[in-house]
């Protein structure tokens, strides 16, 4: 029996989720990867701490001549607050497996597959809450469905009583057709500013859309997606994904200078442990992220699509 101690592998662990947890989580799903390419996996951002403060009255227009009076309505700064989510893990080596390694190498090699395993799992998980429409909480990051809601708070500021607070909503939107979409798509470029950056759909509106573009024989590849290993089409610029989890007939159209996954580290903390209650010997793993916006109405949730 080898006799492992975890404290005295605590630093190749660390080393090894610093070499491998970035570059595993940006291709192990698409959406992780458009977000990557789209620089809005973000360290950890100054608001989580301070706000970001929104005026909504920042200038006056149309003043013809300099002498006449003006009157400036009164500045209202409104600051979302966000809060850390909190992701723990647990990467454990048995007493079984311990019992029948023979040496350091084979020890090794189980707590590289666990350590993997231990990777995915956060992966799965923060995947899992981002494409919902459930609020962040202690232990899960905002949704994104969430943040394009038209009611309740985001950021700790009220979207039903401040209407510039909030992404623009269709419902009813019909059989879906490439018109519909790129409608769709300028409205929220004209609302927000700048143009959308990722169009999330489930399968089915994928599969239409994609047999819609393929026979006008005119679309075109996201290289940088590409070159991370998946086969997506580019939408106006927008990187157009498919998810299982999205809600059926919904297409999310997300712009990524004005919201992103932010983290407090790039990979989870990690700290050997002893586990009592069992016969095992490992390591805990820690990791605070939240998926934060600094403006909603650049972005918008379409609903009511069928094929």
């Amino acid at each position: 029996m080898f006799n492992f101690d975890s404290g005295r592998y605590a630093a190749k662990v660390a080393e090894y989720l610093e070499q491998h947890f970035v570059p595993q989580f940006t291709t192990s799903r698409d959406l992780f990867a458009a977000l990557y390419t789209r620089k809005a996996i973000r360290g950890a951002a100054a608001l989580l701490v301070a706000g970001v403060g929104v005026n909504r009255n920042p200038t006056v227009a149309g003043v013809s001549n300099p002498y006449n009076a003006v009157t400036v309505g009164v500045e209202t700064n409104v600051t979302p607050n966000y809060f850390w989510s909190h992701y723990f893990g647990m990467t454990l080596v048995s007493y079984e497996e311990l019992k029948i390694s023979t040496s350091e190498g084979a020890v090794l090699d189980i707590l590289e597959e666990r350590l993997n395993n231990t990777m995915e799992s956060f992966y799965e998980l923060v995947a899992d809450h981002l494409i919902s429409s459930t609020a962040a909480s202690k232990d899960r990051v905002n949704g994104i469905g969430y943040m394009l809601a038209a009611t309740g708070s985001f950021g700790g500021i009220d979207r039903a009583n401040n209407t510039w607070w909030r992404a623009l909503n269709n419902i009813n939107e019909g059989t879906f057709t490439l018109q519909k979409l790129n409608r769709r798509y300028n409205q929220i470029k004209s609302q927000g500013g700048t143009p959308p950056t990722i169009i999330v759909m489930p399968e089915d509106l994928f599969s239409a859309y994609e047999a819609l573009v393929i026979a006008s024989q005119r679309f075109l590849k996201d290289q940088k997606m590409a070159e991370l290993g998946f086969d997506n089409y580019l939408h106006k610029g927008a990187v157009v994904l498919y998810d299982s989890r999205m809600p059926a007939g919904e297409i999310w159209f997300l712009n990524t200078r004005y919201c992103y996954l932010t983290c407090a580290t790039a990979q989870p903390d990690t700290q050997p442990a002893q586990f009592p209650d069992r016969p095992a010997s490992g390591y805990v793993h820690n990791w605070l992220v939240q998926w934060v916006a600094t403006r909603l109405n650049a972005h918008a949730r379409t609903i009511g699509w069928t094929v």
